[in-house]
């Protein structure tokens, strides 16, 4: 893939646009799911309407995304990699995360891989059987595996009974009312997180694209590093009562995340050797990423504290500090833009850490 430097930079661009457009799609039932187990005195059975509800709105969508592709089949054949590979991988996408967060409450929390990994790999497997890299062997590569793993969780998996329209259009008004902040907040960040690859595919050289996702695709082992411990631990840090910070499960996260950046750092050394590059790429662009992956990873864990006490208007606060922060130095300073970029997401990340800590501060005091 990392040889055809155009067609990379295409579905990054796809992976972007999809990870943005997969945050709503739930209608903010993956962030309440959590709450409301908390709300329910810690009742897996309470909450299994809520499932039952996301589990119709996947079968919706399912139907309107058939229809569009057979529009597109007719109409707009050359857009269907485009539209079709980032709607059906934002949609998967969007059913792993609630799927997540659902075998973190039953203590399962490493099950969804049972339902990401075979994506993945059949992906790559029809990519290599089909024996190009065509549009029609990427989409066919991208749309079916992903579409398939969701059409399994809408109409066979996991058994939470029925749901219905009007319980649906209940939990999505209980949802937006609990989690809007969270759903504002995100969509800042991962407007920010994914701005840099979108700018450069629209206005920067091949190149400059291709460097700078690079450099995110590397920076997402820290991520993973962070899902780990933070998807382990989640439910215990936000069911506790306790109002004291956890200080030993914090000191295991840091040594997590710093040991996923040694991971990150020498992937990327030996990525020439293994022939997925043709040079390194460690500069200061990619360290200014690895330096916005962990604060962004530290500050999502921080907001894990605010999320179960229901402060979200300050994880949409810090998120707007971070987000101006980021577009001040973006627009006001005047030196290559993709070394701008960089250093202005570092620094957002930095100013969200320190809101958020001070918000803590300030919660623990009162």
């Amino acid at each position: 893939m990392t040889g055809d430097k155009a067609r990379y930079n295409q579905i990054e661009f796809i992976f972007s646009t999809a990870a943005v457009s997969a945050l709503f799609l739930d209608g903010g039932l993956k962030t309440y799911l959590l709450y409301a187990y908390k709300q329910s005195e810690q009742s897996v059975e309470r909450i299994k309407p809520i499932f039952a509800s996301y589990k119709v709105l996947l079968k919706g969508y399912l139907f309107v995304l058939a229809m569009a592709f057979v529009c597109m089949s007719l109409w707009m054949p050359e857009r269907i990699l485009d539209w079709g590979g980032a709607t059906a991988r934002a949609l998967f996408l969007s059913m792993v995360g609630f799927v997540a967060v659902w075998y973190r409450i039953a203590d399962k929390p490493s099950r969804v891989f049972i339902l990401s990994i075979p994506v993945y790999v059949a992906a790559g497997a029809l990519i290599w059987l089909l024996g190009d890299i065509s549009d029609t062997g990427f989409s066919i590569a991208l749309v079916v595996p992903h579409l398939l793993a969701v059409a399994l969780a809408a109409f066979i998996g996991f058994s939470v009974g029925r749901g219905n329209m009007c319980a649906l259009i209940v939990h999505i008004s209980a949802a937006l009312k609990y989690g809007w902040p969270i759903l504002a907040s995100v969509l800042l960040t991962m407007v920010v997180a994914n701005f840099g690859k979108l700018y450069a595919y629209n206005y920067l050289s091949e190149k400059e694209m291709f460097n700078f996702s690079f450099s995110q695709r590397m920076a997402l082992i820290i991520q993973l590093g962070h899902l780990a411990v933070s998807g382990y631990m989640a439910k215990h840090l936000f069911v506790s009562e306790q109002r004291r910070f956890h200080q030993k499960t914090f000191a295991v996260y840091l040594i997590t995340l710093l040991m996923a950046t040694i991971v990150a750092y020498s992937a990327a050394w030996f990525a020439p050797s293994l022939g997925f590059i043709s040079s390194t790429q460690i500069d200061t662009t990619f360290t200014l990423i690895i330096i916005y992956t962990l604060l962004w990873c530290i500050g999502g864990y921080l907001e894990l504290y605010l999320n179960r006490v229901n402060r979200n208007s300050l994880v949409l606060g810090s998120a707007i500090t971070a987000a101006g922060v980021f577009l001040a130095w973006v627009m006001f300073t005047r030196y290559p833009m993709i070394s701008r970029i960089a250093t202005a997401m570092a620094l957002g990340a930095a100013s969200n850490v320190m809101f958020l800590i001070m918000s803590l501060f300030i919660i623990r005091r009162n």
